[in-house]
């Protein structure tokens, strides 16, 4: 069983665990796309779903967009690196779901079922291609919970998606193989959750460098409204992992050209690596090689880092991973 401080860290995405990496990937600089600035608009701005806008942030050009879905209480501003690094060869957006950062939440009764989510960035994806922004086409990429989420979407809309990137994800079996401690979080208080991040920005926030102004970083995710959301996501964590669960089980059973046919896209599975205080990451990374039962296109790395924040501690090797997808489309 693991720790709660890993548990914590598995459900508290939103938290600076930042810690500096290296990486040897990189991308040729003849696969880099140039592209006039007048044709490279950058379309930032919000949608509105329901009573909700919805912000968004989408930079760069080309086909297949990559969508970045992050895990819980995330801001789509934490994916800063790996849309610098990704906008040189395609179109990446990032985006808050409702209540979360910049997006708003008059709907407050609203649950945030993985349901919800995944329709509401159906709904977002579609007006975003009316408007002609974005292509119709998808590189999902899922950091944790956020990785269950774009592959609910993707069980949902495979003919949409031309391949996923799984960021140390969330798996569909965890309450069977970890304690998750639900009763902790759901004693959490507005003052425990505002002293966290307070700490975690004050120790992590340089190693941005200077990307992101901390004043605006605290006003988004230091206020009522991001926190109860990020209580109510939290709250519906095990059932939306059931109902991942479930769907997979199908594809489990399956021979291998039935799932080829049913799952006829790129999966890279991107982990940590075991830190001197995860004495039973074992099971983590016994999780995370089972989801090659799954995808039969599948691609597993091991991360360099050690941190569960690998969007932000290691975006080269999930742009590396991201770039090879890509490409397939691009010759």
């Amino acid at each position: 069983m693991l720790r709660k401080k890993i548990t914590l860290i598995a459900l508290m995405s939103f938290s600076f665990f930042y810690t500096s990496c290296s990486s040897d990937s990189k991308i040729n600089d003849k696969d880099k796309k140039t592209v006039d600035p007048k044709e490279n608009v950058i379309p930032k701005g919000y949608i509105t779903i329901g009573e909700n806008s919805i912000y968004y942030n989408c930079i760069g050009a080309g086909t297949p967009t990559v969508i970045l879905e992050s895990g819980f209480g995330s801001i789509a501003d934490y994916w800063v690196k790996i849309q610098e690094l990704t906008q040189t060869y395609t179109q990446v957006c990032s985006y808050d779901r409702v209540g979360i950062g910049r997006s708003s939440r008059k709907e407050t009764l609203s649950h945030r079922t993985g349901e919800n989510i995944v329709n509401e960035l159906k709904l977002l994806l579609d007006k975003l291609y009316s408007q002609n922004i974005i292509s119709d086409s998808y590189v999902l990429v899922g950091h944790s919970m956020g990785g269950v989420y774009v592959r609910l979407f993707a069980d949902k809309y495979p003919e949409k998606v031309k391949g996923l990137v799984l960021v140390d994800a969330t798996h569909e079996e965890i309450y069977n193989k970890i304690d998750m401690n639900d009763h902790e979080l759901n004693k959490m208080t507005y003052k425990d959750y505002t002293d966290l991040i307070k700490k975690d920005l004050n120790t992590y926030y340089p190693y941005f460098n200077n990307k992101l102004n901390l004043d605006e970083i605290e006003k988004l995710v230091l206020n009522q409204k991001h926190f109860q959301t990020f209580k109510d996501e939290s709250l519906e964590h095990k059932n939306t992992v059931n109902d991942l669960n479930i769907k997979m089980q199908k594809y489990k059973k399956q021979l291998p050209a039935e799932k080829i046919k049913n799952l006829n896209y790129k999966v890279s599975i991107i982990y940590k690596s075991k830190s001197h205080t995860d004495h039973d990451w074992e099971i983590w990374e016994n999780l995370q090689k089972s989801l090659q039962d799954v995808y039969p296109k599948n691609k597993l790395i091991k991360s360099s880092s050690d941190d569960h924040n690998l969007h932000i501690t290691d975006p080269e090797t999930i742009n590396k991973e991201i770039y090879e997808i890509i490409k397939v489309f691009k010759n």
